[in-house]
C-alpha cells in the first residue's frame, strides 16, 4: 500500500494498514502514526480527524498534506502534538484547536 493509499484508508474509515516501507501506519484502530509519532488522530464518535502539524521532517510533512489535502475541510483540525495528547487525555475540549483555512489544495492558514 502507498503512503497516499493508506492515508485515504485513514481518513475514510480504515482500522489497520501499513504503508510499503513500513514507518506509516494506522495503530489501535484510528491512530496515524509515523515512525512511533502520532500525526492524525480519528474521532470516530464525532467524525473528526486531529492532525499533529508540528514540524519533523520532510516526509512526515508530506503525509500531514496528505492528510489535510483527503479530509473534509469540516472534520479536519490542527493542533500540535502536545495538544492532540491533551485532547486524547481529555483536558482539552474541540473548541481549543483552530479550524483550518484552505487556500488551495495545498497550502492551509490557521
Amino acid at each position: 500500500m502507498t503512503t497516499t493509499e493508506l492515508v485515504k484508508s485513514f481518513i475514510n474509515g480504515g482500522r489497520k494498514g501499513q504503508a510499503s516501507g513500513g514507518r506509516l501506519e494506522i495503530v489501535h484502530g484510528n491512530t496515524l502514526v509515523n515512525y512511533n509519532t502520532a500525526i492524525a488522530y480519528r474521532d470516530d464518535r464525532n467524525n473528526r480527524i486531529i492532525l499533529n502539524y508540528d514540524n519533523y521532517s520532510p516526509t512526515t510533512s508530506k503525509h500531514q498534506n496528505r492528510v489535510i489535502q483527503y479530509a473534509p475541510s469540516n472534520q479536519l483540525y490542527i493542533t500540535s502534538h502536545k495538544g492532540l495528547m491533551e485532547y486524547l487525555n481529555g483536558e482539552i475540549g474541540i473548541n481549543e484547536f483552530p479550524k483550518p483555512v484552505r487556500t488551495d489544495a495545498t497550502n492551509i492558514l490557521v
